[in-house]
């Protein structure tokens, strides 16, 4: 025991002594800031630069003197939004009292033969992805017959955009509807990807001239100042299409991609890693989209539009 306590001990100076660095344990105050930053540092949207080197040795040399994870929790904070921006936090556990209460998709087809289709926000966790995406599909392929849409995002505070997407997606073209564009590079959101992975072979076929003239319709989307993030992104899919207009109020302003990475102690580092790119071309992330149209009754509002044309 004790020849074997000696070989470590001289192993762990050689190590020392050749500049090398251990991995701190992230249950340990220390530890637990180290762990942070390093997730950080490797995809944070902002980490770059030089305000974010100043931050990260700032949050690293903080930690050398912490005795709590409180203490870490601070630090961390303080750095994320430096790293990620305003999308990013630190979040403690929730319990079930604080999960966001999930709505289905709604659909209401109208006298005058427009879809109305709600998009709320969408977690997963009460309402499962296949209802939420089927719930929005089977809609449109029901009432082909339709003159025109109204996809309402009003309180879409975000979650998994992609049921969103799916279900929405006969009315998309084929191609990319939107990019995530990250630190080095662009990760390309297509109509395909979005169809195949989320309702796969299981969806209503639709022909490709049906699909043409559904497509070639009027769409109208609904927006206000909850609408975030994945709300965002399913408008941002739509934008740029010849057929479609906004309505409403100014976003929230949250459009960009985060990834939830889970912690020691229950808490989760939501990291915001890219900004979203319309098929425009044109880059969103911090601040609110603009619709074509402000009102307050971006509803009636759509409806006179469509009926004008």
């Amino acid at each position: 025991m004790a020849v074997k306590s000696k070989f470590v001990t001289c192993a762990l100076l050689l190590l020392a002594l050749s500049g090398c660095t251990f991995i701190d344990n992230p249950h340990t105050p220390k530890g637990y800031v180290h762990h942070c930053i390093r997730i950080m540092d490797k995809t944070g949207l902002y980490a770059e630069g030089k305000e974010w080197e100043n931050a990260k040795n700032h949050a690293l040399q903080q930690a050398k003197e912490i005795a709590s994870l409180d203490e870490a929790h601070e630090i961390i904070t303080e750095a994320l939004h430096v790293c990620g921006g305003k999308h990013s936090a630190l979040r403690p556990p929730l319990n079930e009292s604080q999960s966001l209460k999930e709505e289905t998709p709604q659909a209401l087809f109208r006298e005058d033969n427009i879809l109305y289709l709600s998009v709320p926000a969408h977690m997963g966790i009460s309402v499962n992805d296949t209802l939420y995406s089927f719930t929005l599909y089977d809609a449109i392929c029901r009432h082909t017959d339709a003159k025109g849409y109204i996809i309402d995002l009003r309180g879409n505070v975000g979650g998994n955009m992609y049921p969103m997407l799916a279900g929405l997606s006969p009315l998309l073209p084929e191609g990319t509807c939107l990019e995530f564009q990250k630190k080095q590079h662009a990760m390309p959101v297509t109509t395909e990807y979005i169809r195949k992975t989320e309702i796969g072979n299981h969806r209503p076929a639709l022909s490709e001239s049906l699909l043409k003239r559904i497509q070639g319709l009027p769409i109208a989307l609904l927006t206000d100042t909850l609408t975030a993030s994945s709300g965002e992104a399913t408008l941002l899919a739509f934008r740029g299409l010849d057929n479609t207009k906004t309505f409403g109020c100014p976003t929230a302003g949250y459009a960009s991609a985060n990834i939830p990475y889970p912690l020691p102690d229950g808490y989760t580092l939501v990291l915001t890693i890219s900004q979203d790119v319309a098929r425009t071309g044109e880059v969103f992330c911090d601040d609110p989209i603009q619709p074509d149209v402000e009102t307050d009754t971006p509803l009636e509002s759509a409806l006179l539009w469509m009926k004008s044309l």
